[in-house]
């Protein structure tokens, strides 16, 4: 069964063939958010200078974010539109699960904390643990908070680790918070690009594929502004409805 898997959640445009469970091929491009451009050009290389059509791909991994916007946006509608015209399936995955098996097992209780720099001191994160068999667990659910907030809050699931290590790409401002929050809190810190979601490790990460192609959707893991600012017209509408009827009453 060949597999391409496909991550397009930040500015690393990730791809891998799969042969069963076996790596065939992989390639990530640094390609400043060029997604668009680059996705269907670098797929069609990948399975030509592997002697594979298209044809013969029995199914998408498609890395599910959270992340960018419009790269999430142009991978998993990729993923949708090949899977629908070839009959396909499409396994989702987590995009920070993936940043996440970037960590070697250890034999040491190891707590893997990826970050996605979110803006305004927020992020994409998670909390994940590697078993000695290389297996992934999810400790805590991918999710958007603010920094600060989201270390306050799970401090006491942290300090059950003997060591926590934080990945991720151009995350330094993150780190200053981690001091100043969790003073004692003994950690790794790994701030580099090879942090980013590469599908070559996502293999063992696929489960069931999605049951309804038309449900498969990013996982934004936040509103978008557009969500956000109709919400806040909506709460204002809905407080002065509120009041008028209160007052009319």
């Amino acid at each position: 069964m060949r597999l391409l898997a496909i991550d397009t959640s930040s500015n690393l445009l990730s791809l891998a063939l799969f042969n069963n469970q076996n790596i065939i091929a992989f390639e990530n491009n640094q390609s400043q958010m060029q997604h668009g451009v680059l996705l269907l050009p670098k797929i069609k290389e990948l399975l030509a200078s592997n002697q594979v059509t298209a044809k013969e791909v029995d199914g998408i991994i498609i890395g599910m974010g959270p992340g960018s916007y419009t790269g999430l946006r142009i991978g998993v509608t990729a993923a949708k539109m090949w899977a629908v015209s070839q009959n396909i399936p499409v396994y989702p995955v987590s995009s920070l699960a993936v940043m996440a098996l970037s960590v070697d097992p250890s034999d040491k209780k190891v707590a893997i904390v990826p970050i996605v720099d979110a803006r305004r001191e927020s992020c994409y994160t998670a909390i994940y643990q590697i078993d000695m068999t290389g297996n992934l667990n999810t400790i805590l659910e991918d999710s958007h908070s603010d920094w600060r907030l989201w270390l306050v809050n799970n401090a006491s699931i942290l300090s059950q680790y003997d060591e926590i290590v934080f990945v991720g790409h151009q995350i330094a401002n993150f780190e200053q918070l981690v001091k100043e929050v969790l003073p004692d809190l003994v950690y790794q810190w790994v701030d580099d690009v090879s942090a980013l979601p590469r599908m070559e490790r996502s293999i063992g990460l696929i489960k069931e594929p999605i049951a309804d192609i038309d449900l498969l959707s990013p996982n934004y893991a936040q509103l978008t502004l557009a969500e956000r600012e109709w919400l806040e017209k909506k709460e204002q509408v809905d407080g002065y409805d509120t009041l008028v009827d209160t007052t009319i009453n």
